[in-house]
């Protein structure tokens, strides 16, 4: 007898600087269709500059999905990056290439763990703007679970400008 997973909240950035007027709505369309994820918030779609990518890269658009799952966090990453490529995205070795989507794992619960390649929490969260506005805006009471802070209090303490949210 196999015994049901409790399920974990968890926070998920999607970005697209590739048809990203179709690409992040598909995205997350795909994320609610998935019978382990139950999407429980969405973001506005922000804007903002390619951070690390060519200088002519265009811009992102970028949203938060806060989503519960019965999934463990090597599971989701393996459904997300199922996502991506049924999308079309193809990984490069070139780290911040353009991209038709992007779904990474920012928050899962309270977990702090190091999975070789990638992190959780997403140390972008503590970085960049694009990654911490969204968030902060479906879930501002968040807590980082190494830092204590609150979503909307990382989010206003990254002085960048370059995010906007669209009409």
């Amino acid at each position: 007898m196999t015994l049901a997973r409790e399920s974990a909240e968890v926070l998920v950035v999607a970005g697209s600087n590739v048809d990203k007027e179709r690409s992040l709505p598909e995205a997350i369309t795909r994320l609610r269709r998935n019978p382990h994820l139950t999407v429980r918030a969405v973001s506005e779609t922000f804007e903002s500059a390619s951070v690390g990518g060519p200088l002519d890269a265009p811009d992102f658009h970028n949203a938060a999905v806060q989503i519960a799952t019965d999934l463990d966090p090597e599971q989701l990453r393996d459904v997300l990056r199922g996502i991506e490529h049924a999308m079309g995205r193809t990984r490069s070795d070139e780290r911040n290439a353009p991209r038709i989507i992007d779904l990474d794992i920012s928050y899962y619960g309270d977990l702090v763990q190091n999975f070789g390649r990638w992190s959780i929490p997403d140390p972008d969260a503590l970085r960049y703007r694009y990654v911490a506005v969204p968030i902060a805006q479906i879930a501002p009471d968040w807590l980082h679970p190494v830092t204590g802070q609150s979503a909307i209090a990382i989010a206003n303490e990254l002085a960048s400008s370059q995010t906007q949210a669209l009409p």
